[in-house]
């Protein structure tokens, strides 16, 4: 990007032809930081500014899947075969599935709701899908209180696993983004995704284990949440809340799965870029 200055007149931003390999300009988000800062706390404000519960929503979503499903399953699911309450199971998948899937919905969503601004002003564009996830990470934040709370309230040993928990975190949150980037280009040229991604996210939470051990899926099925890359997220932060020795092999796939499609998302959104304001 080059800045053109005239007397009297506003600067002008210009860009050279992204050719077929266009740059991937990840300096703008440091470049950037403040705007990105002032922009999540801009959403984070909007998000609660209108809600009667406010941040008190980021406990009572889990907290309601977690009643839902053990009505279901906590029969099937319980102490014999995940060796833990099945309350302390089901909460921590639910925990990292509902960060991972209310950010993959935000950013996806960010370059539509921030289309008036697009049309109106220069600003780099890759700043709205990480903004968006700015309040998801709060209520991950306070979740993830609730869940210690939780532990201290089964009276759950706290073992050196837990930190495990945190590049987990990290793991999710690369995952979250890399979907999340990759769909807020997709949702402005095709509508139809704008409908589908809803029942998409459903599905894949079903397809992955998080509010049932992987026990009780039939064996001649069970290979196919090897080839989930959400799984081994999933399991591995329910591992290291419950003291289980982590996956790495499957943690490692994970990484590098979500990594290479994270560099596919750049790669599009910048491609597209150029045609934002037009399509937005």
């Amino acid at each position: 990007m080059t800045v053109m200055k005239t007397n009297g007149a506003l600067p002008i931003h210009s860009r050279a032809p992204s050719g077929r390999w266009p740059r991937l300009r990840l300096h703008e988000l440091i470049q950037y930081r403040d705007l990105l800062l002032a922009m999540a706390v801009r959403n984070i404000r909007v998000r609660y500014k209108q809600s009667v519960l406010g941040a008190a929503w980021a406990v009572i979503q889990p907290a309601l899947y977690l009643a839902a499903f053990s009505l279901m399953l906590s029969r099937h699911a319980g102490a014999p075969i995940t060796g833990v309450p099945y309350s302390v199971f089901a909460f921590s998948g639910i925990v990292v599935w509902t960060f991972f899937a209310n950010a993959v919905n935000a950013g996806a969503f960010s370059l539509l709701t921030s289309a008036a601004l697009i049309r109106k002003l220069w600003f780099p564009r890759l700043l709205l899908p990480f903004a968006a996830i700015g309040p998801m990470l709060l209520d991950f934040l306070l979740a993830n209180l609730a869940l210690v709370a939780l532990l201290v309230w089964m009276k759950q040993p706290f073992t050196l696993q837990l930190l495990w928990a945190l590049p987990v975190m990290v793991l999710t949150l690369l995952a979250a983004i890399s979907v999340g980037l990759l769909l807020s280009v997709l949702l402005l040229e095709f509508a139809d995704l704008r409908t589908l991604l809803p029942i998409g996210l459903q599905l894949l939470m079903l397809s992955t284990s998080v509010v049932y051990p992987v026990q009780l899926v039939s064996a001649e099925w069970r290979w196919l949440l090897r080839f989930n890359p959400l799984t081994p997220i999933v399991q591995g932060y329910r591992d290291a809340v419950t003291g289980i020795p982590a996956d790495l092999p499957g943690l490692i796939a994970s990484a590098a799965f979500f990594g290479v499609l994270l560099l596919v998302a750049l790669l599009v959104f910048r491609r597209r870029e150029d045609r934002l304001a037009d399509i937005a």
